[in-house]
């Protein structure tokens, strides 16, 4: 496949034949040495954006479904733990019951500090005294875990301490109230 929107493969085929290569599609039947190559490369290339369109539209289905039920659909959320949801009535492609969605567990470790961030904040403390208070303890920061390798010839190095945007994220995270929010944020390609 060169690709689901129709405008790119045109665009692909066009300099290819210039090019003098021949373009042949297995699964579409399009060959584009054949007179009606054009048109069924249009066809084909509607369809291909029709699927996509479908495909987010069924994803963006079942995640509203989980989010209904109550699962959790982000990330790693600091002071809590990811518990799998499985049904014993369902099994996956190893016989083991499937996993139907993963709830937020407190992690009482990391909850405790949780707590002490928003009593020091009520205090008036800056996230950055915090953040500098929560490296003065050694307490590992959200990423010291993660097994990161930085790209050969990166700058990048593996998060090891607190920073004062991590202190600002999760003292404005409405879950660390109980509350929930799903689908905030839109992501969309610029074409």
């Amino acid at each position: 496949r060169l690709g689901r929107d129709s405008e790119e493969i045109q665009n692909v085929t066009k300099r290819l034949k210039f090019w003098r290569v021949r373009v042949v599609s297995v699964s579409d039947g399009i060959d584009s040495d054949s007179k009606s190559y054009k048109m069924q490369a249009s066809f084909a290339g509607m369809k291909n954006d029709m699927f996509s369109d479908d495909l987010i539209a069924n994803i963006k289905r079942g995640m509203d479904g989980q989010a209904i039920e109550g699962y959790h659909l982000g990330g790693r959320t600091y002071g809590y733990k990811l518990g799998e949801h499985t049904d014993p009535t369902k099994l996956n492609a190893y016989g083991q019951p499937a996993r139907i969605g993963v709830k937020l567990a407190p992690d009482p470790e990391q909850a405790k500090w949780v707590k002490q961030f928003f009593a020091w904040y009520a205090e008036g403390r800056t996230p950055r005294w915090i953040a500098d208070e929560m490296n003065r303890q050694r307490v590992p920061s959200p990423g010291a875990a993660w097994k990161r390798t930085p790209k050969p010839g990166s700058d990048f190095k593996c998060p090891t301490g607190w920073v004062s945007s991590s202190i600002t994220s999760i003292l404005g995270n409405p879950i660390y109230i109980g509350v929930s929010v799903w689908n905030r944020s839109h992501f969309e390609k610029d074409p």
